[in-house]
C-alpha cells in the first residue's frame, strides 16, 4: 500500500471508530482492532472492512 493510501485508510479507520463510539456500539475505551483494506474484486469497492461484523455481537444488531 503506498503512503497517500495508508493514511487514507488510517482517516477512514479513525472515522469508523469515533462513529461507533458516537452510536453507541463502541465504549471509547474499548479496544479491538478491525481490518481496512482493498477488497480482492474490484467489484465490491475501494475499500473494505470487517467492523460490521466486529461490533454485530456487542450492538446486538444486523450487520448490515
Amino acid at each position: 500500500m503506498g503512503y497517500l493510501l495508508q493514511r487514507i485508510t488510517g482517516e477512514i479507520a479513525e472515522n469508523l471508530r469515533k462513529a461507533a463510539v458516537k452510536a453507541g456500539d463502541l465504549d471509547p475505551s474499548d479496544e479491538f482492532a478491525f481490518e481496512l483494506e482493498k477488497p480482492k474484486e474490484k467489484a465490491h469497492g475501494d475499500l473494505a472492512t470487517n467492523l460490521a461484523m466486529l461490533l454485530t455481537k456487542k450492538a446486538r444488531k444486523n450487520p448490515r
